[in-house]
């Protein structure tokens, strides 16, 4: 019985939708061409139309943003870079005077001491030189001199005048007599062939004060024709060298010569024989 019942219901209501008219179709409204967006245009569907999306939650804002962000990083680091560089430039230009200073200070320096080697060199061979020429001046003090002290017709004396002893001493002696006057001269000696043989005489050593005798009056006249050089027609000339060592190993020479004066009846040391009578 219920499911009957049931079954009359279904019935009923499949009559009662038969029965009722269905409802014209609704044409959407045509678009109004001066409104294109206009707040009522919808699908007609019947829904609710879509609310906008914000604009942090579109990607294209964000590339926006972005882009602008990197430009200023982009700005700010060109700008630090730029002061940087700057900054670069200005140490580097520093760093150039400083060592064109240097440079300069040090070609001055260079300079400065050139000059303070000159003046100590100076010094130093003004010190040498003050040293030789007290050396020498010692040397000359002390060392001995070995010259004629006596020459006459008794003979010849050697003497020592200095301060030193004179070693390996060795004596010469010459006699020439000619009929014209002459000067005694190192050239003169070496031209003369017929010059009587020397009187040589070694010592030692000779002691200062010491005197050593030489040859003697009759060996300087036993050559000579003694009445022509009284009567002045011939002329005699006495002369030889003199050579030693000092203490001090230096060797040193003496040239001596004497001219025979007749009227005065003695040798003279100057006329004749200025240019030979040395000593070093």
């Amino acid at each position: 019985m219920g499911d009957r019942e049931e079954t009359d219901g279904q019935n009923q209501q499949r009559q009662n939708d038969a029965g009722e008219p269905l409802a014209p179709a609704v044409a959407a409204p045509a678009p109004n061409p001066n409104q294109p967006h206009g707040e009522d245009v919808h699908d007609g569907s019947g829904q609710n139309p879509q609310k906008p999306m914000n604009w942090f939650r579109n990607p294209d804002w964000w590339m926006v943003i972005l882009t602008a962000f990197l430009f200023v990083v982009g700005v700010v680091t060109l700008i630090v870079f730029y002061r940087q560089f700057g900054e670069m430039q200005k140490q580097t230009t520093i760093l150039n005077t400083q060592a064109q200073q240097a440079a300069t200070d040090s070609i001055e320096a260079a300079k400065k001491v050139e000059r303070q080697l000159t003046i100590s060199d100076k010094q130093a061979k003004s010190a040498r030189d003050q040293v030789e020429v007290i050396s020498k001046q010692m040397r000359l003090e002390q060392r001995a001199w070995i010259g004629v002290g006596v020459l006459d017709l008794k003979g010849l004396v050697y003497k020592n005048f200095g301060k030193g002893t004179a070693l390996k001493v060795t004596t010469q002696a010459f006699t020439h007599f000619s009929k014209t006057e002459v000067t005694i001269s190192d050239k003169w000696i070496a031209e003369q062939k017929d010059i009587p043989p020397a009187h040589v005489l070694s010592a030692g050593s000779l002691f200062p004060d010491q005197v050593i005798l030489g040859p003697t009056g009759k060996d300087l006249t036993k050559y000579i024709r003694w009445s022509q050089v009284e009567a002045g027609t011939e002329f005699l000339y006495e002369f030889g060298t003199i050579t030693y060592f000092d203490v001090f190993g230096q060797r040193h020479s003496t040239k001596w010569c004497g001219f025979w004066v007749a009227s005065l009846r003695a040798f003279d040391l100057g006329y004749g024989c200025y240019k030979y009578n040395t000593a070093s």
